[in-house]
């Protein structure tokens, strides 16, 4: 089982709850004090909430925007007008039900004219004609958004034109079209697929299937993916039959951003993939696994370019979690017609991660992460045994990806490390 698992399972998540309502509690006693600000009443009423109701409602979003938030007045003691208000937003949307009626939220000072505002928990969305400068709570089933054209009441049982444009996959999980207000983060806005609702549905159908692969393969995983995953995005992909480049975004937890695929076989991969990026990201939330500074200058069996030693950690363990999970899936015999490509990929992921274990400097861990490599390194040493493959030398794809990346990066050369199957010596075997 990988260690980031077993630390979660055993406390691990308890702490990470503690630290985000720890800061969440100093960003809201900064909010409440700042001076020459609109008044929000939802403000004041989920301050008073405790940290089991503050975690029951929060979204991944607001939970998002209160990191940033919070980064932003540690770092320069202000909070700017749009970053608060967008937090703002998420906490009406994910806090709608436990607040009263005529509680509000003031977007008074914020610019989001150029911002559809979406409301992902309440499924509603406000686009950017509406100007919203305040939004209210007039029942448990009535929101009001007032804003420079005039007010604006929306039944929520039958929100007709202001319906967010979502398709619901799993009971608490949703495809979610656009990250407009859910993300500040322009990176990933050019890389969301402006998808029409026939692709859009066929993007939901693919990754139902991918779930339900993952469920006869490894249902203890597909567990922890229900309960853990509620957000998902498509991304753009130029060419389905090549490399997934989905992704995760650090600080959102409960996303994952997929690309379209040409297989609900790989469609699956790339989910257990970046569902264990999520799965590190909180277990690096309690303490750091790395010492700085960290420069991109280390060889990865997965990449072209210099990676820096967080994205080698990443890979490492993501790639270990596919390893695991192939080992699942490959006694599954409802899976029988998948089994011949789930050998061929756990052979070649051992090897990548036989390779990219030996190019960690272990100086440059601290204790938690010196740990976290030492049990991965015995879970690949154990699958290496079941494979047969430990004592072989890796195939000749991998020794030329080495021999290229050396060609590309020959100032980077001294950071390669030997590692068995690929080095003899200093020379490529």
């Amino acid at each position: 089982m990988l260690p980031g698992t077993v630390l979660l399972a055993n406390g691990g998540e308890a702490q990470v709850r503690k630290i985000l309502i720890l800061k969440l509690f100093l960003l809201l006693d900064f909010l409440e004090n700042e001076p020459n600000q609109p008044g929000s009443s939802a403000l004041r009423t989920i301050s008073r909430f405790n940290g089991a109701e503050l975690t029951k409602y929060g979204s991944s979003f607001f939970w998002y925007f209160a990191r940033l938030c919070y980064k932003s007045v540690e770092e320069t003691s202000a909070l700017p007008p749009n970053l608060r208000g967008l937090l703002l937003v998420h906490l009406f949307d994910s806090f709608f039900p436990a607040l009263r009626d005529g509680d509000s939220v003031s977007l008074e000072d914020a610019d989001l004219r150029e911002i559809d505002i979406q409301l992902p928990c309440l499924e509603v969305g406000l686009p950017r004609s509406a100007e919203p400068r305040l939004l209210a709570r007039t029942s448990s089933s009535e929101i009001l958004a007032h804003g420079r054209a005039g007010e604006l009441r929306i039944d929520l049982s039958a929100p007709g034109d202001y319906t967010l444009r979502r398709i619901q996959i799993a009971p608490s999980a949703q495809v979610l079209f656009s990250i407009h207000s859910l993300l500040a983060d322009p990176v990933a806005e050019q890389k969301i697929a402006r998808l029409s609702d026939a692709d859009g549905g066929e993007f939901a159908k693919q990754l139902k299937l991918g779930l339900e692969l993952i469920e006869s393969a490894d249902p203890t995983v597909a567990r922890q993916i229900h309960r853990e995953i509620r957000w998902y995005f498509p991304i753009q992909t130029p060419n389905k039959a090549k490399v997934h480049n989905s992704f995760t975004v650090s600080i959102l937890d409960g996303a994952i951003f997929l690309s379209e695929s040409y297989s609900h076989v790989s469609l699956a991969e790339a989910l257990v993939h970046e569902f264990r990026h999520t799965e590190l990201w909180r277990a690096m939330t309690i303490e750091p696994h790395l010492r700085g500074p960290d420069e991109p200058r280390l060889y990865s069996p997965w990449r072209p370019d210099p990676r820096p030693l967080l994205g080698l950690y990443h890979g490492i363990y993501v790639f270990t979690g596919l390893l695991e999970f192939f080992f699942e899936a490959g006694k599954r015999s409802t899976l029988q017609p998948h089994h011949a490509q789930f050998r061929r990929r756990k052979e070649f992921i051992y090897f990548q991660l036989r390779t990219a274990l030996s190019q960690v400097p272990r100086g440059s861990l601290t204790p938690r992460g010196q740990q976290f490599i030492e049990s991965i390194r015995q879970i690949v040493d154990y699958y290496g045994e079941l494979l047969n493959l430990r004592p072989k030398p890796v195939e000749e794809n991998q020794r030329q990806h080495l021999q290229d990346w050396l060609v590309r990066n020959p100032e980077f050369e001294q950071y390669v490390m030997p590692a068995p199957g690929l080095w003899a010596g200093s020379q490529l075997a």
